[in-house]
């Protein structure tokens, strides 16, 4: 197994995986270089992988489940190094450009899933360098890299490289190889040959690199004045004002998103909800004269599994739970007496039906005299 800038609290990553075993982990750290979590790589049979990521905290470290869309790139750490950012397919090639000192991203979770990256550490930053694999899911994870870069606020000038000479399917990493054999690729970059590597690709990158296309340039002068349209699929919604929520809902809401390491939107979206569960049927809202609403709410905060949804649902219900509790045991008496007289006027209309149910088919007279 190799571990490339591996972290002392990925504990919880098994050494296999489906009877596989681990090939690498890398370790994905914001700016400033906290650890955010960690993908591992798991080789099998026939070139089968499995990458797993690990981005939930237990309290002693880092266990399998994915980031929140949306997701960290890997590789942020290397953003204040100087020149352009090459945007490759994958941790394995952008770990490689790493070694040769190029500020290096990918977006985590392959080829498709480029649209749920966090995209925007690269807003201003003057270039970017998008060097798709050889192969058509390449081209597609280009194609969703250059769309989101330029839906940025201050977009940089995007640039394509593709490497020459590349085999089928070849990334970074092959590229590399065909002149260093004995590198696999998982290790670190050979230091021997890293500032002649370095040279040799940056003049690559000045020789073939061509601007990407600009449809969404050529979109916004048709359309005059009109704005580009907002992706659909790249949402950046404001962030969860501090204090949306008067006390003590609103300081219970903030330290259970510090104290369960979630979203204070969850917390949020939940006790709304829980709230309105209570005021429901006791209070409406007078909108108009002829217009009232009852108080109740409908919310979804959708985020994936393994992402403690089920922790801050329990603790902000709890209040709410507990009182359904308490007061059925305090109306017990009460429902056991209705359930009785329920119980004994279901008999009497049994027993009634079943007189009814006799006399049918009797003469009238008989029925009367009886």
């Amino acid at each position: 197994m190799v571990a490339l800038n591996f972290d002392t609290r990925a504990v919880n990553i098994g050494r296999e995986y489906k009877g596989n075993p681990r090939r690498c982990v890398w370790t994905y750290r914001d700016a400033a270089g906290e650890t955010l979590g960690f993908v591992a790589r798991y080789d099998g049979p026939d070139s089968a992988r499995d990458f797993l990521p690990f981005f939930k905290l237990n309290g002693h470290g880092f266990e399998l489940g994915a980031h929140p869309t949306p997701r960290p790139l890997f590789g942020l750490d290397t953003l204040n190094r100087e020149g352009a950012v090459w945007i490759v397919e994958g941790e394995k090639c952008a770990a490689a450009l790493h070694c040769l000192g190029f500020p290096a991203v990918s977006a985590p979770g392959g080829a498709n899933a480029a649209h749920q990256a966090d995209w925007t550490p690269l807003s201003g930053r003057p270039r970017a360098l998008v060097v798709p694999d050889n192969d058509a899911p390449g081209t597609s994870y280009a194609d969703a890299v250059c769309a989101a870069l330029r839906a940025l606020d201050s977009p940089p000038e995007v640039f394509l490289l593709r490497l020459p000479g590349l085999p089928e399917a070849g990334d970074v990493v092959d590229f590399l190889r065909a002149d260093v054999p004995d590198w696999d690729g998982f290790v670190p970059f050979p230091e021997e040959y890293r500032a002649e590597f370095r040279r040799g690709l940056s003049g690559i990158a000045k020789e073939h690199a061509t601007p990407a296309p600009a449809e969404a340039k050529a979109a916004k002068a048709e359309a005059g004045d009109w704005p580009l349209p907002i992706p659909l699929d790249m949402p950046t919604p404001p962030p969860w004002p501090s204090d949306a929520l008067p006390p003590p809902v609103g300081p219970f809401v903030n330290a259970l998103a510090a104290s369960t390491e979630t979203p204070p939107e969850l917390g949020g979206l939940l006790a709304l909800g829980t709230l309105a569960a209570c005021a429901q049927g006791r209070y409406t809202v007078w909108v108009k004269p002829d217009y009232f609403e009852p108080l109740s709410l409908f919310v979804c905060p959708a985020m994936p599994s393994g992402t403690r949804k089920s922790t801050v649902h329990e603790a902000v219900t709890a209040p709410l739970v507990d009182w359904e509790g308490r007061e059925r045991e305090r109306l017990a008496p009460e429902i056991s007496r209705a359930s009785s007289e329920n119980a004994t006027l279901d008999a009497r209309i049994a027993h009634l039906r079943a007189q009814a149910a006799k006399a049918e088919g009797k003469p009238a007279a008989r029925r009367s005299a009886s």
